[in-house]
């Protein structure tokens, strides 16, 4: 199954290691250092004025994207050809919104 296109593995396992690191800091800062209580636009607006937030949170949503539906496509495609196609402009589509959001977010007051 993974010996026909192999750099998916390799980019499996790179969003692994991503992952490792800058979901725990997203869910930290997010969940600990930050009452969850307090979140709102206003609260994410403020956070995202900041570059570095923007490509936390970016790459949070995009490794776990590119990890848990490269792991489901996998499981998928064994029986069903076609969800393996589906799964990846999901997966295409996904990345394209998460991109541009973080790229062209502007404030709005």
């Amino acid at each position: 199954a993974g010996d026909d296109q192999p750099w998916r593995w390799h980019l499996e396992r790179a969003c692994a290691v991503v992952g490792a690191f800058v979901i725990p800091v997203h869910l930290i800062t997010v969940l600990v250092v930050n009452d969850p209580a307090t979140w709102s636009a206003a609260a994410l607006s403020s956070r995202w004025q900041t570059p570095l937030w923007r490509v936390v949170d970016a790459l949070a949503l995009s490794v776990a994207l590119i990890h848990g539906l490269g792991a489901l496509r996998r499981r998928v495609q064994v029986r069903f050809r076609i969800l393996g196609v589906v799964l990846d402009v999901v997966l295409v589509a996904g990345l394209t919104v998460v991109a541009l959001a973080s790229l062209r977010y502007r404030v709005v007051s």
